[in-house]
């Protein structure tokens, strides 16, 4: 620490001394294999299934990047392509989520909570029923009936 300042004093590289390339490392060209894969995803299926609204393509990204990975690893990745199932999913989480940022849990009777959640479908241009959300629920309970 210094004496006056308080701060610690970070040690610095001798001047002429050149960076360390990480090239050659094997993570380096995997990194690089899964931002090319995520890179293509992005601006095919990635901004199709988004609708340009950046809480979607997070979620949708969510489920991309450990396909994208898987990928990156093999000797001939294929392209990220995410089932229309998984689309869905990453919406719905989207819209979910924004619907609780604007309105806070959801304690109230199922018309205003579906009200809520087709407004932010709408505002970002996302088709969606209140069957496709009910149907979630009613196959959460037939697996668990089964179960």
């Amino acid at each position: 620490m210094g004496a006056k300042t308080g701060e610690r004093s970070m040690p610095r590289a001798p001047a002429g001394a050149r960076a360390v390339a990480w090239t050659g490392c094997p993570m380096s060209a995997y990194r690089t294999a899964t931002q090319k894969l995520m890179d293509a995803w992005r601006a095919d299926q990635g901004k199709r299934a988004s609708n340009g609204v950046r809480e979607v393509m997070r979620a949708l990204e969510f489920i991309a990047q450990p396909i994208a990975e898987m990928e990156a690893r093999k000797e001939f990745p294929q392209p990220v392509v995410l089932s229309r199932k998984q689309v869905r999913i990453a919406q719905h989480r989207a819209i979910s989520a924004q619907r609780r940022i604007e309105h806070g849990p959801p304690d109230m009777p199922l018309e205003a909570w579906w009200e809520q959640i087709e407004a932010i479908a709408k505002r970002w241009g996302i088709a969606t029923t209140q069957e496709d959300w009910t149907a979630k629920k009613s196959d959460k309970a037939k697996e668990a009936k089964a179960a």
